[in-house]
């Protein structure tokens, strides 16, 4: 129940962050979850270093890095955010 409680708060807050429409990669990843698809991982990586920051991930409703980074490097790859994005699309 509490984690339902946490995500739901974290989806409001970024959400409206994301809906904002900040400059670049942030108003595309708004764009796309407003047409119901999830951004990909190139939109979300706004610097190209091939990685997802915190701050990245911030901008896509439900992500969450610290759940979704397997190897423990503080950042997303292209594997884990593809299967971040297969979990929260499931419902």
């Amino acid at each position: 129940m509490r984690k339902h409680i946490l995500t739901a708060t974290f989806l409001s807050v970024f959400s409206a962050a994301a809906v904002a429409g900040a400059p670049g990669g942030e108003k595309d990843a708004a764009a796309a979850m407003t047409s119901g698809t999830m951004p990909s991982f190139e939109v979300v990586d706004r610097n190209e270093d091939g990685k997802i920051s915190a701050e990245e991930a911030g901008y896509v409703r439900g992500l969450s890095v610290q759940e979704a980074d397997r190897d423990g490097d503080g950042m997303l790859s292209p594997v884990e955010y593809k299967a971040a994005i297969e979990h929260l699309t499931k419902g």
